[in-house]
């Protein structure tokens, strides 16, 4: 299928599709406010680690995370996001899964490692 977007605008597309995301969280927040704690988009606290483009804290204080990846041709083997490139192992040794898990303190007991 290919894409016409020039390399430069590539990020920038990804950075429009996590807005969109953000945006729907965001809107869920205002209209159901009694849901959420609260809403952080692009999340500066260090506890979130490599999940950190969308954290809502529901009211009852658990956490919902959200990591936003965009694919430029999902038909392109090698642009698409799979089963994979979710957990075949990268250059430093980690799936991207075993790179995101545990993420928010308090997530525990999970090895991807075994």
């Amino acid at each position: 299928m290919g894409h016409n977007y020039k390399p430069t605008a590539i990020t920038r597309v990804g950075f429009a599709y996590q807005d969109l995301v953000a945006a729907e969280t965001l809107l869920d927040f205002y209209r159901n406010p009694k849901k959420y704690s609260w809403v952080q988009v692009e999340a500066s606290d260090p506890s979130f680690r490599a999940v950190d483009d969308v954290v809502a804290c529901l009211a009852d204080g658990r956490l919902e995370v959200t990591q936003v990846k965009f694919a430029v041709d999902p038909e392109n083997p090698k642009t698409a996001l799979d089963w994979e490139w979710l957990f075949g192992a990268k250059p430093k040794g980690k799936s991207l899964l075993q790179h995101w898990w545990p993420a928010p303190i308090g997530w525990s007991g999970f090895n991807l490692s075994a």
